[in-house]
């Protein structure tokens, strides 16, 4: 009785410590992604799009449709549903998790390289106000635009953070990918039902998503890399509470050295 207890109090700093840096990883994504609206002003700066130049015979035939709206919106939700079913099917196997976070930041570092390189905005697409209508639908598509950046817009982050959880329900689970896939679906549509992407943004989104999955983090898994194991576990809570503070702490410094007022591009950050 008393081995049993003592392992147990081994077990529970350990598995508090795991779930500690497991949101403070997840926090680490979301701070980064926080700039997503600062670079697409950042872009807009340098005076250049190539926007138009993306505006396919496909983007003029799709008419506008608002209820695919709701697809384009859940995609807010999927990262942590998504790593929610990874926690139940992997459970606190922080290695992988580790791997899976790195990989995303490399994916989004390779878009925000790609939005200053290639400014691309959606003007040419997107619908003036009195046209997305006065109903729900027409108010939710209204938020999306008021909410993100009119730049960004090559290629779609919405569409290859989707394909990322995709490749990974795939790889770990076996019933929930289908139905994954189901509202993927919906949401590729959407981006261009709503006039809110071209239909190149999904497909190269598409792509460099398989990319970073093959080229990131399946590398990651073979070679083992980010287990650290049990050791200095204080020391990396701290590492990741310093980077989640540092990159909190940046955003307002780096809003106003270039001029950006906002929104973020969070939930209630549309007008």
């Amino acid at each position: 009785m008393d081995a049993g207890r003592t392992a147990a109090q081994v077990r529970a700093p350990a598995s508090t410590a795991g779930a500690l840096e497991l949101a403070l990883l997840l926090a680490t994504g979301y701070a980064y992604h926080l700039y997503y609206n600062l670079v697409g002003h950042l872009a807009s700066l340098r005076g250049l799009d190539f926007g138009p130049r993306l505006l396919t015979p496909l983007d003029r035939a799709v008419p506008y449709m608002p209820f695919w709206v709701h697809f384009y919106q859940l995609a807010y939700l999927v990262p942590l549903a998504v790593m929610a079913v990874l926690v139940r099917r992997l459970r606190l196997d922080l290695p992988r998790f580790r791997r899976i976070v790195l990989a995303f930041l490399a994916m989004l570092t390779v878009h925000y390289v790609l939005y200053l390189l290639v400014p691309t905005s959606a003007r040419c697409l997107r619908l003036p106000e009195e046209a997305l209508g006065e109903g729900l639908h027409g108010q939710l598509v209204r938020y999306q635009y008021h909410l993100a950046t009119v730049w960004c817009a090559w290629p779609s982050f919405h569409v290859a953070a989707s394909w990322y959880w995709l490749r990974l329900l795939f790889r770990y689970c076996t019933v929930s990918p289908w139905i994954y896939l189901v509202w993927f679906a919906g949401m590729c549509v959407g981006t261009v039902a709503i006039k809110i992407h071209y239909a190149l943004d999904g497909l190269t989104a598409a792509l460099v998503a398989e990319a970073s999955y093959r080229a990131v983090y399946l590398r990651l898994e073979a070679s083992g890399a980010c287990a650290w194991g049990s050791r200095g576990p204080r020391l990396r809570l701290l590492l990741y509470a310093a980077a989640v503070a540092a990159l909190l702490g940046g955003l307002p410094l780096a809003m106003r050295a270039s001029g950006f007022v906002g929104p973020l591009y969070t939930i209630g950050g549309g007008r």
